[in-house]
């Protein structure tokens, strides 16, 4: 029997420890089980024992009803979450406007600038341009007006040059002629020779 195997080991207000020897006797080591069982431990009372009425099964309305405040307490949960992921992807939304509508204004201010400085470069440029074509204009004029007085020059020395050759041809000339008309005149007026 098996009562008879069981033999107490100690006992507190927490209950009894037993040990049970199962091999009815023989060859019984019984060394590590006493230290376990001695070791204090609650004991489990049922809800009778203490005086408690156990709960009661609760019915198929009941745990409708429970299932029924949970799936709305569910649904409100997922529907604030909802709520909140739309104000969420809102707020992101106007942010991105916003850093967009900036951007934008920083890169119209900053093309603004650009064109001012466009526009000043090039009106510098054009000022220069034209400074060079009058200074290369003025360069030509004076360079046309050296020439046209060299050319004056030239031409009056050669108009000297050639006065200067026409007086001796004329005073040669008329120097031959005179030697001529002395010699036709010595001759006898006869002025067939070759000059």
């Amino acid at each position: 029997c098996v009562m008879d195997m069981m033999m107490p080991l100690n006992e507190t207000t927490q209950g009894v420890a037993f040990s049970v020897n199962f091999s009815g006797g023989r060859n019984c080591r019984r060394a590590l089980v006493p230290k376990r069982l001695e070791s204090p431990r609650k004991v489990v009372r049922s809800p009778q024992d203490e005086g408690i009425t156990p709960p009661r099964t609760p019915t198929k309305d009941e745990v409708a009803m429970r299932a029924k405040d949970r799936n709305e307490k569910r649904s409100a949960a997922v529907a604030n979450l909802h709520q909140h992921l739309r104000e969420l992807q809102q707020s992101k939304r106007s942010a991105i406007e916003a850093a967009t509508s900036q951007a934008a204004e920083k890169r119209s201010a900053m093309l603004a600038g650009k064109k001012a400085k466009a526009g000043s470069h090039f009106e510098k440029v054009v000022e220069k341009g034209q400074a060079c074509q009058l200074q290369k204009q003025q360069a030509l004029d004076d360079q046309e007006k050296r020439l046209q007085e060299a050319m004056k020059l030239i031409a009056e020395k050669r108009e000297a040059c050639l006065a200067k050759i026409c007086d001796r041809a004329s005073s040669h000339i008329q120097a031959k002629g005179e030697g001529v008309f002395r010699a036709a005149s010595q001759n006898g007026g006869n002025l067939d020779h070759d000059f």
